[in-house]
């Protein structure tokens, strides 16, 4: 359940008894957040918030309970879901425009699928119609509409001469129509107005929801938490799946039929849309025995999402996700190009491009090994918090604290006062700071200010304070330890070695009288396609690195035209020993290189600003 839809259904009256709480005649309580004996905190009913005017606290309803239960903002979510009433969970829509239909044409859940799939088929009929805007939006993302199961809302759902009241109501309670927003009688507009229509299906093959992608800008989803799947649950007669990371994508490689042959393929909602539905879809899929007696026992998932650090990020959680929900599926990665999507990738390339990415996918790297707490002596280290405590108090340093600066230990610490030697209760004293633990003023304030705020001897926290830098000083170097062994092991995987039968063969290959032509043929085979001369023509001026006086070249084109994925193609064919890539360089960065790093190397200035920062040097 989204948080938009946890704060349609819970309003804050529920969270306020829920709490022994009630507004007085003008809307007043006592702020259960500060002392104080009168009604300074007010609630502003029609938009479920608060804000006191005695402390200044304000926020929602999920806010109230994230402030008067003392937790983080996902249990106050959790907490707030428990507080909906059940009787909420389905709801006749309301309209405010003046339509009237009797009860008994009131549309049930049960024929929901129907509706659905009655204004799909409208919105199929439309784009059958081959309006102008819809068209050329398909076109210009190389969606092909006879070729995909799609429509397009046009705006005239409710416009037909044959549809009926009771159709209309229908689709409002649907959520596929909304009231106009004058209140004009009869007068409506629709939910996918100027979208491309995409039916989400559950696992017998109906209808469960629709997605519109609209034309200029904007995705769109009927309310309420996700439902259905697209284009549906995994094929039975398939041991691989790709998934993506949004249905364009999907309907991208839907077209291909080289593609489709031996995958089948799911569309996530976005990084963070991997739903319990496409949990269980997989789970049952992984359990599936093979078709035939000669497929592979193994089921692999592949994931295929965006060349940006969203995709990097989602590639590792997702990856460890799979393995929770059956430890023997196979995991792999697409390497998609820097900046790069599935459907950009069919823009500016042949379907050929696809086969090869594929072909070329990679296992995923302990994929199992999420991050986890990572227990050092006395400290707890997560992610977004180092914690210590002693038998007197607990100690939370937010942000973690730098790596590489070792002449300071610069922390943002929460001291809390244990009682009875558990974690802080509610209301129990705290102080928070920011200092220098390396600086002797700060660390001398830091103790006389905390030891008054928190009521405990000057000797109880300097201890602590004490203790504290030790541990944080055997964990950094711990962990700069840690980074310069892997850095000495990304050193040698980044070398490329040759056996003197691969050196023997490249020389054959040098004297081969068809030397340019096999050349041209083997830049088809990186997946160059249509990029082959500009190919050989970059490899050839990477070669002039072994001349007195180099060549260099600016690689030119409008956005998503393949340049990064040129680079990168050519780039693959040299020794990576020989290869420096950055993004931008300074004056500095050159002055500061040891004397010959660069002699017979390639720099790779992969940004435009960066190269003409470069050629200034």
């Amino acid at each position: 359940m989204e948080i938009s839809e946890i704060k349609q259904r819970l309003n804050i009256t529920t969270v306020l008894q829920h709490y022994g709480l009630k507004p007085n005649k003008t809307n007043h309580i006592k702020c259960p957040f500060h002392k104080g004996d009168k009604p300074s905190c007010r609630i502003y009913l029609s938009t479920n918030t608060f804000h006191c005017f005695g402390c200044g606290a304000t926020g929602d309803q999920i806010e109230f309970i994230e402030k008067h239960e003392k937790c983080s903002k996902h249990e106050a979510i959790l907490k707030a879901k428990e507080l909906i009433p059940v009787s909420t969970d389905v709801r006749p829509y309301v309209s405010t425009a003046k339509f009237i239909v009797s009860e008994a044409e009131l549309p049930t859940t049960t024929n929901n699928t129907e509706i659905l799939t009655q204004a799909f088929t409208h919105f199929a009929r439309s784009l059958n119609a081959k309006p102008k805007k819809a068209i050329e939006y398909l076109e210009s993302r190389k969606l092909n509409h006879k070729a995909l199961s799609i429509g397009y809302d046009a705006g005239t759902l409710h416009k037909a001469e044959d549809t009926t009241n009771k159709q209309k109501q229908a689709y409002l309670q649907a959520g596929l129509l909304k009231p106009d927003k004058f209140g004009r009688e009869n007068s409506f507009y629709t939910r996918f107005n100027n979208c491309i229509v995409f039916p989400l299906l559950d696992k017998n093959g109906n209808i469960a929801s629709l997605y519109g992608r609209h034309i200029e800008q904007g995705h769109h989803y009927l309310h309420g938490k996700h439902k259905g799947l697209y284009p549906g649950c995994p094929s039975e007669g398939t041991t691989k799946l790709i998934l993506t990371e949004a249905i364009i994508d999907t309907a991208t490689l839907l077209q291909i039929p080289k593609v489709t042959k031996d995958f089948s393929i799911l569309a996530l909602y976005g990084t963070n849309g991997f739903m319990e539905e496409h949990r269980q879809a997989i789970a049952e899929w992984a359990e599936l025995k093979p078709t035939s007696a000669e497929a592979p026992v193994g089921r692999e998932v592949i994931l295929f999402f965006d060349g940006d650090e969203a995709g990097t990020n989602a590639t590792k959680e997702i990856a460890a996700e799979l393995k929770r929900i059956n430890e023997k599926l196979q995991i792999s990665v697409v390497e998609t190009p820097e900046g790069e999507d599935v459907n950009s990738l069919s823009i500016g390339h042949e379907s050929k491009i696809f086969t090869h990415l594929l072909d070329n996918k990679k296992p995923v790297e302990s994929a199992n090994n999420h991050q986890s707490p990572i227990e050092n002596n006395q400290l707890k280290v997560t992610p977004d918090y180092i914690f210590y405590e002693t038998n007197t108090l607990q100690i939370t340093l937010w942000g973690g604290i730098e790596l590489h600066q070792i002449s300071r230990l610069r922390a943002t610490l929460h001291i809390q006062v244990k009682m009875h030697g558990r974690a802080s209760q509610p209301y129990s004293p705290s102080f928070r700071d920011t200092v220098d633990l390396y600086s002797h003023s700060q660390s001398e304030k830091l103790i006389r200010q905390s030891s008054e705020k928190l009521e405990v001897s000057t000797t109880v926290v300097t201890h602590a304070i004490t203790e504290l830098t030790k541990e944080l000083e055997k964990y950094r170097q711990q962990k700069r330890e840690e980074k310069r062994q892997q850095e000495q092991e990304q050193q040698l995987q980044n070398k490329d070695i040759f056996t003197k039968e691969q050196i023997q063969q490249a020389a054959n290959f040098l004297r081969n009288p068809e030397l340019t032509k096999e050349s041209f043929a083997m830049f088809g085979k990186l997946g160059l396609i249509g990029q082959q001369k500009n190919g050989m023509l970059l490899f050839f001026i990477f070669l002039t690195r072994l001349f007195k006086n180099p060549l260099h070249a600016i690689v030119m084109g409008s956005s998503g035209s393949g340049k990064i994925h040129l680079l990168q193609g050519v780039a693959n064919t040299v020794p990576k020993q020989h290869i420096n890539v950055t993004t931008s360089l300074s004056e500095n960065t050159l002055y500061y290189t040891p004397k010959d790093f660069l002699k017979n190397k390639i720099l790779l200035q992969e940004d435009l600003d960066g190269a003409y920062n470069l050629s200034s040097i």
